[in-house]
């Protein structure tokens, strides 16, 4: 009878789980869909206009228009946390907290020791429609 009961309870916290996780995953995938969508612009006060463009492959491009140089790396994304992976200016990790919104980014520094991605990035960016 012990046994039903606890095979009962953990039956019933695993079902309880499920749709938890199918949400979990489609917040996920929302998100990076609408991050891969379009590419991001925003303006730097001494760099002007800085292009941020993310790929489903899990690759990005940022591209500073003054001086036409370009920055590759790859990112990870879970739930709201987008990690940058690597980078072609620097080696090291950064973490951001992002949300997501049909027209625009925000980005929030979390931990980040490259100084020239921890400058650029925090922050609003608008989608930039082609």
């Amino acid at each position: 009878m012990k046994k039903t009961i606890f095979f009962t309870i953990i039956l019933i916290s695993f079902i309880q789980l499920l749709p938890a996780q199918e949400t979990g995953k489609v917040k996920v995938s929302s998100a990076l869909e609408m991050l891969t969508k379009h590419p991001w612009v925003k303006i730097h006060d001494q760099l002007g206009t800085v292009q941020l463009e993310f790929t489903k492959d899990l690759t990005y491009t940022v591209t500073l228009k003054s001086s036409n140089e370009t920055i590759k790396g790859t990112f990870s994304l879970k739930g709201d946390l987008l990690t940058f992976e690597t980078d072609s200016s620097c080696n090291m990790k950064g973490k951001y907290t992002i949300s997501v919104a049909k027209e625009t980014i925000t980005f929030v520094l979390k931990e980040d020791q490259c100084s020239g991605r921890n400058e650029i990035t925090p922050g609003v960016w608008k989608t930039l429609k082609q």
